[in-house]
């Protein structure tokens, strides 16, 4: 794994731990595959089990603490 997504992961696992509704982050796509490791263009895609997603979902501010997002993008579930 590149350094820079290593420190970045560790960014977000120290900060998730200071938060007390966050239950999990997990890590998908490129990044989390073994068999086919990303590149040095992939993306990290992250995903957190919280208490209160409304909270995250309406100000994006938290995001911007681990640095400038060139682009975010939220998914609806199946279930809303």
């Amino acid at each position: 794994m590149d350094r820079r997504v290593s420190s970045l992961l560790d960014d977000v696992a120290a900060w998730a731990g200071t938060q007390a509704d966050v239950r999990a982050v997990f890590l998908v796509g490129s990044q989390a595959r073994p068999d086919a490791p990303a590149d040095e263009f992939s993306d990290v895609d992250l995903g957190l089990f919280v208490d209160d997603p409304e909270r995250y979902l309406r100000d994006g501010a938290w995001v911007r603490s681990f640095g400038e997002p060139l682009l975010t993008l939220l998914e609806r579930t199946a279930v809303g």
